[in-house]
């Protein structure tokens, strides 16, 4: 249904911009849909027909900043980072420009600025959901008697970032406890021997 339904937002689109190629805002709109379709190149098009047009600021800076974002994950950081830092130069605040500069560097192994930058993604919309209300301060790296780690996205991404586990302990942290999908709660309890929980409401309750 979904699918169908940004066919025919496409549909429409292309008509629109195609009997009014100044509408700069309907080219911004089909460029995302195209984008949500995996059409990179037809996307980046529209966007940049967008560009060219007058479009209002907020919309300016959204524009760019999917522009970068159609690089993330394509082989092409560099122009990822390129479109960012156009995004950002307008808007230094902008959540989905910081983010998709930031997962660009992570793609050129720039681990430091990449992790930093990649903080700003709890600013959007579809992470602030995922903040947990946890009173205590956030790991800085130093040791510490407790220490709580939580996934906050895919299986595939807490499986990874588990990897890292061995550099946990060896910061001199005291009891571990983890956050995670449930059905990797065997896994994890079997590979760390630390207790698991399947939500934050679980763990806080226990600590």
């Amino acid at each position: 249904a979904t699918q169908q339904r940004l066919g025919s937002a496409i549909t429409f689109l292309r008509a629109a911009v195609q009997a009014c190629p100044e509408m700069s805002e309907a080219w911004h709109n089909l460029g995302a849909v195209l984008r949500q379709e995996h059409h990179m190149e037809e996307s980046r098009a529209a966007y940049k027909a967008a560009l060219e047009g007058d479009l209002q600021p907020e919309m300016k800076v959204d524009c760019l900043a999917m522009m970068a974002g159609s690089y993330v994950n394509e082989g092409e950081p560099d122009e990822a980072i390129k479109w960012a830092n156009k995004a950002l130069k307008l808007d230094k605040d902008n959540a989905h420009a910081r983010n998709h500069l930031a997962l660009a560097q992570l793609e050129k192994g720039m681990w430091k600025r990449g992790f930093q930058n990649y903080e700003s993604r709890w600013n959007l919309s579809v992470q602030k959901v995922h903040v947990r209300p946890f009173e205590c301060p956030k790991w800085d790296g130093k040791p510490t008697q407790k220490l709580a780690i939580h996934g906050e996205q895919g299986l595939g991404d807490e499986i990874i970032f588990m990897s890292c586990f061995k550099d946990v302990l060896e910061a001199n942290v005291g009891e571990v406890v983890i956050e995670c999908a449930e059905r990797l709660i065997p896994l994890f309890r079997r590979s760390f021997s630390v207790p698991c929980y399947p939500d934050h409401d679980a763990l806080i309750a226990d600590h």
